[in-house]
């Protein structure tokens, strides 16, 4: 029995992140947006639809913020 691999979804930050529900009337609906989101993205995975794969772009995800602890790894 061979099995088809499931074909992978490349997903960037901007595909859940916060940043893309503002601007919102009080502050919990970008988290709650962006965590319904992030289930709704698990769901196809666990459907067995597609595989998820995160990518991380170096000048928007990873660059360091005036507000950054550099303690944090």
């Amino acid at each position: 029995m061979s099995e088809t691999a499931l074909p992978w979804r490349q997903i960037t930050t901007d595909d859940y992140h916060l940043r893309i529900f503002y601007p919102a009337t009080t502050a919990c609906v970008p988290w709650i947006a962006s965590s319904d989101r992030v289930y709704a993205l698990l769901n196809e995975q666990c459907d067995g639809k597609c595989r998820l794969r995160p990518i991380l772009r170096e000048a928007v995800d990873l660059k360091p913020e005036p507000k950054a602890d550099p303690r944090w790894y």
